[in-house]
């Protein structure tokens, strides 16, 4: 999908756009929306968020989604789409964070 109409972001715009400011978040786009999960303020790790946030270019607007059973920093994220060629039925996408050595991994919606 290609939006021509939004303009590059710079770090400036980019903390005036998302609502909650952080660092150490994970990012991943999925079905044309853009997600910012978990992170951390000013990098302290007794400060780690649960947030999920999505935004959608369509109407250039952040909504909260449903948090994160578990505050997480440092993390990554992936986007993928599965589908069944037996059932001919498409996977619903989905966002997972990775989580650290030790931790249970928890997807988010």
């Amino acid at each position: 999908m290609v939006n021509k109409g939004l303009k590059p972001v710079t770090r400036a715009s980019a903390a005036r756009l998302v609502p909650t400011a952080r660092d150490h978040l994970a990012v991943a786009a999925i079905d044309g929306r853009l997600y910012a999960v978990g992170g951390r303020i000013d990098g302290d790790y007794s400060r780690n968020l649960a947030s999920n946030e999505a935004y959608d270019p369509a109407s250039n607007r952040w909504e909260q989604r449903a948090p994160m059973p578990t505050a997480r920093s440092g993390i990554a994220a992936a986007s993928s789409i599965v589908s069944s060629r037996r059932s001919g039925r498409r996977a619903e996408p989905g966002l997972a964070s990775a989580a650290g050595e030790g931790e249970r991994s928890s997807g988010i919606r």
